[in-house]
């Protein structure tokens, strides 16, 4: 079986989802705008990711164990 944080006082397991929208027309992130600044449509991206991310724990810590990495000053 799988525990994300086995040991006490040792790191965890980590999931880490990388996210990047290309436009398919252009090939261009549209995360980002032309100068390199974060662009609105990320910006509403990420507000969804902290509105929806009580529904979506499940997915990323499906086991009581999950959560024993939620701690403060804790590696993710």
């Amino acid at each position: 079986t799988f525990m994300a944080k086995p040991m006490t006082g040792e790191p965890g397991s980590a999931m880490h989802l990388h996210q990047s929208i290309i436009d398919i027309e252009t090939g261009k992130n549209i995360f980002s705008n032309e100068d390199g600044t974060m662009s609105e449509l990320f910006l509403n991206h990420v507000g969804g990711l902290q509105k929806f991310i009580p529904e979506l724990l499940p997915l990323f810590a499906p086991n009581v164990n999950s959560f024993r990495r939620f701690l403060p000053d804790t590696s993710a």
